[in-house]
């Protein structure tokens, strides 16, 4: 769909797993660490469980231009804080997916505004 940013965080994990197996195939006790990295500001809902609730909105998602013009009519002390430029798949640093806390960042707003429709599993 238009806009729409989204890929599964178990394909994320799959993928992972592959690749490290891979690395360490045949090189036994030699393997001493692994750094990974993964992506950002993209959100991931999680049940109580930690287990993801839907498919990832990922950084690049565009549904949240409504909320990310919210953002920007803020005051600038209260975006600063924010440390990155202000774009609609911005989720920062946020405590949740907008279910209960409170972000100033544009995807946790569009999250909460929009849970029935993304499936966030909140009521």
């Amino acid at each position: 769909m238009p806009g729409y940013a989204e890929t599964s965080p178990a394909d994320w994990w799959a993928q992972t797993v592959a690749a490290v197996r891979a690395c360490c195939d045949g090189h036994g006790g030699d393997v001493r660490g692994i750094g990974l990295s993964g992506q950002a500001h993209g959100l991931v809902a999680v049940g109580a469980d930690a287990k993801p609730l839907r498919p990832a909105i990922l950084w690049a998602d565009q549904r949240a231009t409504a909320e990310m013009e919210a953002v920007l009519a803020l005051p600038e002390a209260v975006r600063r804080p924010l440390a990155n430029p202000v774009v609609s798949g911005m989720a920062g640093l946020s405590p949740c997916c907008g279910c209960g806390g409170t972000s100033r960042q544009p995807m946790p707003r569009f999250a909460a505004s929009s849970r029935p429709r993304i499936g966030c599993g909140s009521s």
